[in-house]
């Protein structure tokens, strides 16, 4: 378990629930959500998600979210606009406890990111970074597994107790060690996934807020989703 010392970090953990929206009723899904009792509304501008995920040799990331594992820790690196250009990115620590999770976060250097950036590239952005020392050494036995970009709409309460966020137009592809260019992997059918994130005193009221969802809570993550396309 890596320690959860932040560097700049949300630092309350926060439940996610997670609802896989059906093809047949993704074109629905706004007015749903700005029909529901808390009175949703959308909160910053449609913007353009890219991450890149790092597991170790044996991916063990990726097998503890398969397993169920309570406490894990997952790590990426985020930046947000067109995925190749001159990026801005962050190191992301996301630290989850049971049903609780929260991110912890670093600033990295700027990178001209291209079709053939390498893995190579990506972990030398490590290099001389004031990070705790156990992130340090668990960051020395990871490497990228895999690039997914995809686009979020933002929209939150009236009485700003509850976010909800929704992903589509995902997008996975495979990044390379050495400078190939990356493969991509898009679904033929489109995904959507609403994500309905609030502080953990408010667990009580997040039950009955799912009930107006005409879908079910799931277990779900990009990272094993995107993987498991790349590995089979």
């Amino acid at each position: 378990m890596l320690n959860k010392k932040p560097g700049k970090s949300n630092n309350q953990f926060r439940y996610e629930r997670k609802y896989i929206i059906p093809y047949d009723i993704q074109h629905n899904i706004y007015n749903i959500i700005s029909s529901m009792p808390l009175r949703f509304k959308e909160i910053y501008a449609e913007r353009k998600i890219n991450n890149i995920y790092l597991d170790t040799s044996n991916l063990d990331s990726y097998r503890a979210n398969l397993n169920g594992i309570g406490s894990r820790n997952k790590i990426r690196i985020r930046w947000y606009g067109d995925m190749y250009r001159r990026i801005n990115p962050t190191l992301e620590i996301k630290v989850k406890q049971g049903n609780v999770g929260k991110k912890c976060l670093y600033p990295l250097p700027i990178l001209n990111f291209t079709k053939t950036s390498s893995g190579v590239q990506i972990k030398n952005l490590f290099s001389d970074l004031d990070l705790p020392e156990d992130i340090e050494e668990h960051l020395k036995y990871c490497q990228p597994t895999l690039l997914n970009s995809y686009s979020r709409r933002y929209f939150l309460s009236l009485d700003q107790t509850f976010r909800c966020t929704v992903d589509f137009n995902i997008n996975n592809l495979k990044i390379y060690n050495h400078a190939f260019e990356h493969l991509s992997f898009t679904d033929e059918i489109p995904g959507m996934i609403v994500e309905l994130k609030y502080s953990e005193e408010h667990e009580f009221m997040a039950r009955d807020i799912g009930n107006y969802f005409p879908f079910r809570v799931s277990r779900n993550s990009k990272y094993v989703n995107g993987l498991m396309k790349i590995l089979n």
